[in-house]
């Protein structure tokens, strides 16, 4: 279940309903800046509803990871990309086996010390599967662009080989970038 706070207006009722069916995990991705708030109130929620484990991903627990793990509403973080990390992670929670040694999680041991296991390596963004649209109400996500009526974005690149002080890539992706070839930019 996808539950995206910025177009869905009924987000708490809906995260409500979809942890009370006590999912394996609930996954929550935070950039650095305001984003950490409406994250912070998602997982308060979640925590109030059930025990149901908090992951948290993207830029913010990516860059500082034990400063997140840091949190009471965070149980687990993946940092870096999670399309390989995160799926491992919660094939573990599933089996009820600690994450040790799963590349890219950072997690809390029964003793409170945080653990960040080694980063996983960047991915073949070729590779990757087929975006699943499917998920979710793809027309919330349409915007107007100039003079277009009707335009989303797409991501066909992730990085950048530049150095600029006030940007998270070079930290996130190690000045480096990557891209699709030109023939799954157009398929995706």
């Amino acid at each position: 279940t996808i539950i995206d706070q910025r177009v869905d207006l009924d987000w708490k009722s809906q995260l409500i309903e979809a942890v009370k069916k006590k999912p394996i995990c609930v996954g929550i991705s935070s950039m650095t800046g305001s984003q950490i708030m409406g994250g912070l109130e998602a997982a308060s929620v979640v925590r109030a509803t059930n025990g149901t484990p908090i992951v948290w991903g993207g830029v913010h627990p990516s860059l500082f990871p034990r400063e997140t793990l840091a949190d009471p509403l965070v149980d687990y973080v993946v940092v870096n990309e999670g399309e390989e990390t995160f799926p491992e992670l919660v094939r573990a929670l599933e089996a009820k086996r600690a994450p040790e040694g799963i590349l890219g999680v950072g997690y809390k041991t029964a003793d409170g010390n945080m653990v960040v296991n080694a980063n996983r390596p960047f991915i073949d963004l070729n590779q990757l599967p087929e975006v699943p649209y499917w998920l979710i109400d793809f027309k919330k996500y349409l915007h107007r662009w100039f003079n277009e009526p009707s335009v989303t974005e797409i991501e066909t690149s992730r990085g950048c080989p530049f150095v600029c002080t006030f940007c998270y890539n070079s930290l996130y992706h190690d000045r480096k970038w990557r891209s699709l070839t030109p023939e799954n930019s157009v398929d995706r």
